[in-house]
Parts: C-alpha cells; sequence; structure tokens
C-alpha cells in the first residue's frame, strides 16, 4: 500500500476501506439504495468509555448458549463482569469491569474515603481471542463465517477476578466454556496495564483434567482456608444443578490444580447461573459468600464457626431484603430443617439484579462496612450502600452509578448494521449518523446527515492509553484480523444479469492510505431435479441432486484514494466471471453481499461517507 499524505495534517497513517456487495435472497427488484443518503436513522449507545449519553455507569452484554431454566441449550444475556480493588494505590476503592465480549475498563475513584466519585472508565489492553471478522460477503457456514462466530463464542460470557499477590492486583479470566486464563498486571500498583500476552489462549490455567472447569464459569479469588495461598472460588452455569466450588491452592501463586484440589463449597439449592464474591457477611471474622443467580437474587452463604476443611459445605441462609426487612409474602423459616432457596424466593421484598449479573464488595463511604456493587443484565453498573452494621449489614435499593462524564449520542443507519471492531480491541472507536455541525468543519454532501466514523475522545489520565494489539495473522482476501477495523453490511437494489454496475459515493477521511473495493453477486438457474434413496448406516434417505444448473458471477474490484475533503468517487464497472448463459439474462441474484470494512489509525482516524448510489450500465 502507498501512503498519502494530506495537505492540513502533513502525517501518513493507515486507512483501509474494502466494500463488498451485499444482497439478500429477497431483495426488492427497482428498490432504491437503502438509505444511501443516511438520512434515517435509530438511536444507540457508544459505551466505549464506560458511561452512556445519559452519564450512567455502562458496558456492552451480550448473549451466549447456556442451559436453560427448563431444559435444554438456550441463548441467553450473560451480562458483564463487575470487580472492586483500589487499583492505583490511593486508598479509595475503584470499580473494574469486563464487558460481555471482553473490553476490560477501571473506573477511578477519585473522590474521597466517605464520598466517592467516578467519571468516564480508562480503557485497558486487555483482548483475549482476537476476532477475525469476514471483510466482504460470506455464505453461512463457510470457513470464514465459522471462524468469526466460533471466535465470537470464546470470547463471550467473559468473567473477571482481581487479586493482590502481595504487591499489585492481577487478574483471572473465565470463558462461557470454562476456562481459566491468567492476565498478570505488566504495570505497577498505582499505574496498572491488563496487557494480554499474545499465547495467553494457549495457555489456560491448568485446572484438574478436565478440559474445562464447567459452563459459565465465575471466578473469585481469596485465601479461603487461611494457608496464606490464593484459593479460586467458582460459581458456574452448567446444566441443572448449578453449585459452588472451590481449588484449593498448595503453591504460593496461580498456576496448576490437581483433580484433588476440586471440592464442593455450596450447592445451589435448585440455583443456576450463579457467581460468588466472599465477604465477611455477619462479622464474626468467618469468611461466608455473597452469590447471584440467574433470577437476579442476592443469596447469603454463611459459614460456620469451625474452621473449613476439603468436604465441607457452606449452607444457604437467606436472600438479601431492602434494608434488611423480614421475608415478606412467604412462610416464616422453620430453623428446624435445612433452608432451602426455594422456600423464599418469591418474598416481595427481595433486592433484585433484573437477571443474570455479577456481584462485588468494597467499602465506599469510610464507614467500616461492605457496600455491594453489581453488574445488571442491562448493561448498567449499580451499587447499595450498608446502612446496617458489621454483623447486620442493610442494604436499600440498588442505585444505578452516575458518573460525571456522558458519551456522545450515536446514530445507527437504517438499513445498514455496525460493527465498530470493539469486540476485536479497537477501543473508542465508534460509528453513526451525524448531522450537521456535529463535527466541526463536516457537513453532508447532500440532505441532512452523512455516515461517520472515528474514536471517542476520553483519554486515559491514570494508565497508559490502551496498546493495541498486533494481529498473529495477516488479512487475507476475506477476513481482517485488525483489532482497529470497522465493518458496515446492507443490502443494494436488484442487479439484473447481463447488466453490470459501478458504485458511487462521496468520502473523505484523515490519514487515509486506500480504499479497496470488492463487489460480488451470483447468478444462477435452471438445471434439472432429481431426487434418489439412498441407503445410510441409519437407513435409507432421500438425496436431491441438480443437474445442468447455470451460474455466473459478477465481480467488481477497485481501488480509490480519499483525502481530508469530500471527494466524489466512482468505481470502475463489475465485470463477469464468464459468458453469460442466454436463460440466465435478466435474473436476479441468488446470493452476494454489502461489506464496508474500514481500517483506521488506532484512536485517531476518522472517515465520512454519503451519497452513496448504485449506477447500471
Amino acid at each position: 500500500m502507498n501512503t498519502l499524505l494530506f495537505p492540513k495534517t502533513g502525517s501518513a497513517c493507515a486507512f483501509c476501506v474494502v466494500l463488498f456487495f451485499a444482497l439478500t435472497h429477497s431483495i426488492l427488484c427497482g428498490s432504491p439504495f437503502p438509505n444511501g443518503g443516511f438520512e434515517e436513522s435509530t438511536p444507540s449507545r457508544d459505551l466505549g468509555a464506560g458511561v452512556d449519553s445519559t452519564g450512567f455507569a455502562a458496558c456492552e452484554t451480550t448473549n451466549g448458549a447456556v442451559p436453560s431454566a427448563m431444559g435444554g441449550i438456550n441463548s441467553a444475556n450473560l451480562g458483564f463482569s463487575v470487580n472492586v480493588a483500589d487499583l492505583n494505590d490511593d486508598g479509595l476503592a475503584d470499580i473494574a469491569a469486563i464487558d460481555g465480549l471482553g473490553l476490560m475498563r477501571i473506573f477511578f475513584n477519585s473522590g474521597t474515603k466517605q464520598a466517592p466519585k467516578f467519571t468516564h472508565a480508562e480503557t485497558t489492553s486487555h483482548n483475549i481471542f482476537p476476532l477475525p471478522r469476514p471483510s466482504n460477503w460470506v455464505m453461512d457456514d463457510s470457513p470464514e463465517d465459522n471462524a468469526y462466530k466460533n471466535t465470537r463464542y470464546l470470547k463471550s460470557g467473559q468473567r473477571m477476578a482481581l487479586y493482590n499477590d502481595g504487591s499489585k492486583f492481577n487478574m483471572l479470566v473465565a470463558t462461557l466454556q470454562g476456562n481459566l486464563f491468567s492476565i498478570p498486571n505488566s504495570g505497577s500498583s498505582s499505574k496498572p496495564d491488563f496487557k494480554t500476552p499474545s499465547k495467553t489462549e494457549q495457555t489456560p490455567i491448568k485446572a484438574t483434567s478436565r478440559p474445562f472447569l464447567a459452563q459459565a464459569l465465575s471466578p473469585f479469588v481469596a485465601d479461603w482456608n487461611k494457608d496464606s495461598k490464593p484459593d479460586i472460588i467458582f460459581g458456574e452455569g452448567s446444566y441443572s444443578a448449578n453449585s459452588l466450588f472451590i481449588l484449593v491452592n498448595k503453591a504460593s501463586s496461580i498456576s496448576k490444580f490437581d483433580d484433588n484440589d476440586r471440592h464442593l463449597l455450596a450447592s445451589g439449592m435448585g440455583m443456576e447461573q450463579l457467581s460468588p464474591c466472599v465477604v465477611d457477611y455477619n462479622g464474626d471474622r468467618q469468611l461466608d459468600l455473597l452469590v447471584t443467580e440467574r433470577g437476579g437474587r442476592i443469596a447469603v452463604y454463611l459459614s460456620p464457626a469451625t474452621p473449613w476443611k476439603p468436604g465441607d459445605t457452606i449452607p444457604f441462609h437467606t436472600f438479601l431484603t431492602k434494608d434488611g426487612a423480614p421475608l415478606e409474602g412467604v412462610p416464616a423459616i422453620d430453623e428446624k430443617k435445612t433452608r432451602d432457596p426455594a422456600d423464599i424466593e418469591k418474598a416481595k421484598n427481595l433486592i433484585n439484579t433484573g437477571g443474570v449479573s455479577t456481584i462485588a464488595t468494597g467499602d465506599f463511604n469510610g464507614d467500616g462496612l461492605f457496600d455491594i456493587v453489581v453488574a445488571k443484565p442491562n448493561g448498567r453498573i449499580a451499587m447499595a450502600m450498608n446502612a446496617g452494621t458489621a454483623t447486620e449489614p442493610k442494604f436499600g435499593i440498588l442505585n444505578d452509578l452516575k458518573v460525571e462524564a456522558a458519551s456522545k449520542e450515536i446514530r445507527n443507519p437504517k438499513g445498514w448494521s455496525c460493527e465498530t471492531g470493539l469486540s476485536s480491541g479497537n477501543q473508542g472507536g465508534f460509528a453513526t449518523v451525524a448531522k450537521k455541525d456535529e463535527f466541526p468543519g463536516i457537513l453532508p454532501v447532500e440532505g441532512e446527515s452523512f455516515l461517520h466514523l472515528g474514536y471517542a475522545k476520553f483519554p486515559n489520565a491514570v494508565m497508559d492509553p490502551p496498546k493495541f494489539r498486533p494481529p498473529e495473522k495477516q488479512d487475507s482476501s476475506s477476513l481482517t484480523f485488525l483489532p482497529n477495523a470497522f465493518t458496515l453490511e446492507t443490502s443494494i437494489p436488484t442487479i439484473k444479469c447481463g447488466k453490470t454496475y459501478a458504485l458511487s459515493f462521496s468520502a473523505r477521511g484523515n490519514r487515509v492510505k486506500s480504499v479497496k473495493i470488492n463487489g460480488y453477486l451470483r447468478f444462477a438457474g435452471g438445471g434439472t431435479y432429481t431426487q434418489k434413496e439412498v441407503e445410510t448406516k441409519r437407513g435409507s434417505a432421500q438425496v436431491t441432486s441438480v443437474e445442468g444448473r447455470m451460474a455466473v458471477d459478477l465481480n467488481l474490484n477497485d481501488v480509490i484514494s480519499v483525502t481530508d475533503q469530500w471527494k466524489k468517487i466512482t468505481t470502475k464497472y463489475a465485470v463477469y466471471s464468464g459468458g453469460i448463459p442466454e436463460d440466465l439474462k435478466g435474473a436476479d441474484p441468488i446470493r452476494g453481499g454489502l461489506v464496508i470494512t474500514v481500517t483506521l489509525e488506532p484512536g485517531v482516524g476518522d472517515f465520512s461517507m454519503d451519497d452513496v448510489q448504485i449506477i447500471e450500465k
């Protein structure tokens, strides 16, 4: 690629746009290019800096395949993960979060011990399982489609646990499918840096001989048996009987566990999607458990006074109620029987997070009591202050965390899907339909709007700017491994077989290196369908085959340049892959698509597009 220098910036940078025609199987003949002027849009959220447009701390959530309450595997909201720790060594409790696809953010507390204050989150370099994304239209179950879907599954549902090794906080990351990974703090106690080692995905923590610990794994690190070694307590979301387990550590650091190191710590007793945190709940100097579950309730497990040993299990005690009040609307607890969550889960005054969530604790007002922080399934972080005592904690309602910042409101173009690369580690990237004067010096070419890609300006103050993890593989003709890539997808009007087309649009951008355009349509038809019965290992089956079917492809390839001023661009005309069968002339395409992949210089690049048209020849 040649580097283009811009008259105003005088700098060279990397920027690549790949345009690929995306047509669905049911395109209406003669319809105009859908929203080519970007006049229609729907509101969305830019959560790159961990704050929404109304000033609340928030993170992206994601869905993943987990066992359902009724049995079987279904897609469910996995929420996100939250932890509390003093991550810059100033004596104040900070909040760390990992969103549904693994982007880590830290909300540093800039207030006092009596009055916490948070602004936007600072982003880290954490990016496990870099995501390869199709840069042209690909069929379902193609190698490119499977590479994207499989990696997205591996990334989804991450849970983290921060723990202090005596000098600084390090991190464990657990995945939906049940692996544990160690992410060391390569910074310091006052300036952390959670940069994912390049080979982390190939070297999970050896946690017994099982290939995976548990589905929907959610870890917490604590010295449970008080031997000065960090143990791992984890909840899970595997099928049916979910429980809480412990990996008892024999070493001074977390590295490897044997089969006999794993023990049942507490039974879920029918509760599912369990996520624990460890705290001395009732002031008796014993470690207890607070556990969130699928229904949004917060369960309390109290340890007995006797020292714990492998084989002991911690009994369920109750669910947190509003203001610590007695349970309402359920029969009184029979103290002669083992307490069962099913007996009290329908109490009318339980604190509820809204669904699958995670929980952490810390002292945010300097009274020596633990307060709770939860990651809610709607993506917001919420807190409840402890208004009780060391022996009888009491919590009011969960209040969504308001921070002293707000992100820019963004708008998604109607008829287009936008992927800004956050799941690949593209911190701060956004795509929005921009109005007049929204970005100084950039006006729409026609109408009132244009599409704009760029980076939100929320710089880190405590940590260094996040470093983009360089891809280990080079881009192919159909996949991009670059984290700083944006992809857009839409459909276009039908092109009849025998006709050719070109793209026309206006574009501008800063530090643009090249714009690569690749288009594809397939036309097919005719042939004779036959059915025959064949014998298989499972019996006979009907097989359909087609003989004499005709097909031809239409391809568009071009390379253009962009400057920081609007420029009208018309591509070369598309060409057919071979002769056009007479019977296919005038036919509609059976498949194809439009994918626009934009690669910007990390953190600073920007690109705008407007007035997209199709020119038929």
